[in-house]
């Protein structure tokens, strides 16, 4: 089968969850026999095509006012015009068409779409190819793709927003197969009145490729280990779990940060948490990061749609205490594979960590569980649920628009 994945970015230019994933299943396909082409914007004034472990992908340029992935700072009103032009980026459509009718692909498969805009959509149902579309932000919803503004989560899309979503939901409907990696993220973008007429919908989590690797067990320390990894910024809580750890003074409790930010959030955070307890590691890599700790802590303010961070802790063993909001309530299981707490009550997150200094026995219990749990979210599954869904697009499926829309399953995965 000849498959076209289009994502903003693709290796080495790792920004999130998407990438990776997107990675992945690429070379699951490839590896599967499958002619597997990635399409991801570059910096280069001209689109360069390299091969990738297999995969051929190319860099396009982004065609809009300026790149704006960039460290550069743009002015409200040049990022305004730069986002209104990602609403139909009618450049990046022609672009895209022209490689559609020289590709000649059974199965487009878009996922984040920023920088491509959702024009894409249309130059695939032009060419009557069947499209399926996984959702990993709320990009359509949000031109800051996080639907969380001034401390507080966005219930509707907001009227900055408007303008940029309402094309956004009228395109969504030509979409044949449209998945969440989460039911959360899914369930948002239909009730919000997306992919109306889209049959197909599913629910399959992501996946990572980097397998079970759990360390060997010595003696567990006498102080409790927690980590934190990802990017530093408001949305992710960071400052929710220092602040849990500042409460609990006098606790065998060591904090570990891996990750960097905005320069001056940092400054922040290094500034106001000076706690002995708290080290800042910067970048770190994931693998050499959770060997030095015994449970990782996802307290995500917003509602994040599926953490893969929290795949990768499973898959080396380690137990999550998470947020219970977005994604991260369908990952982990309380009381099995960690603990949830409600991160507008400042209390919960203290208790959940006091409920595993005292009982240590949890602690080994959940890290086995959380190993056992992370072959649901292994490579092999992500593979075998999206070829389901290209193939059944194949055979017709997608002709059927009047029949009723498709039941929302789960389909394993690890992440990136």
């Amino acid at each position: 089968m000849k498959i076209l994945l289009i994502n903003t970015f693709y290796h080495p230019n790792f920004v999130g969850g998407a990438e990776r994933v997107t990675q992945t299943l690429a070379e699951a396909l490839a590896g599967n026999g499958h002619e597997v082409h990635v399409l991801c914007l570059g910096e280069d004034s001209k689109a360069v095509t390299r091969e990738v472990n297999g995969v051929a992908v190319s860099y396009l340029p982004c065609r809009n006012l300026f790149w704006i992935f960039g460290t550069t700072r743009r002015s409200l009103a040049a990022r305004a015009a730069w986002h209104a032009v990602d609403t139909y980026n009618w450049m990046m459509a022609s672009q895209i068409g022209r490689l559609l009718d020289t590709e000649r692909p059974e199965i487009v498969h878009t996922n984040s779409l920023i920088g491509f805009s959702a024009a894409v959509w249309r130059e695939v149902k032009t060419r009557g190819i069947s499209c399926v579309h996984t959702i990993h932000d709320y990009y359509l919803l949000c031109h800051r793709q996080v639907m969380y503004r001034k401390f507080t989560n966005c219930a509707q899309i907001c009227k900055g927003c408007v303008p940029f979503s309402i094309l956004r939901r009228r395109l969504s409907s030509q979409i044949d197969a449209v998945v969440g990696v989460s039911k959360a993220v899914l369930a948002r973008h239909l009730e919000l009145g997306f992919f109306e007429g889209t049959p197909e919908r599913h629910v399959i989590y992501n996946a990572t490729a980097s397998g079970h690797q759990t360390a060997e067990k010595t003696s567990r320390p006498k102080r409790l280990r927690l980590g934190f990894l990802g990017r530093l910024q408001v949305t992710k809580g960071i400052e929710t779990l220092l602040c849990a750890s500042r409460s609990m003074k006098g606790s065998a409790v060591d904090i570990l940060v891996g990750g960097k930010g905005d320069p001056s959030y940092e400054s922040h955070l290094r500034e106001q948490y000076r706690e002995p307890n708290v080290r800042y590691l910067g970048f770190v890599d994931p693998s050499a990061f959770f060997k030095m700790i015994d449970v990782l802590v996802v307290p995500s303010s917003w509602y994040d749609p599926l953490p893969t961070v929290i795949l990768e802790a499973f898959a080396h063993g380690i137990p999550v205490i998470g947020s219970a909001r977005g994604g991260i309530p369908e990952l982990v299981d309380h009381g099995v594979t960690g603990l949830l707490f409600d991160p507008s009550d400042a209390s919960q997150l203290p208790s959940a960590i006091s409920t595993l200094l005292e009982n240590p026995g949890l602690l080994d219990s959940m890290s086995a569980s959380a190993l056992k749990r992370a072959r649901r979210f292994e490579p092999a599954n992500l593979y075998a649920a999206y070829l389901d869904i290209y193939e059944k697009l194949r055979g017709g499926v997608r002709r059927s628009r009047a029949s009723a829309h498709g039941v929302m399953r789960e389909g394993g995965t690890s992440s990136g």
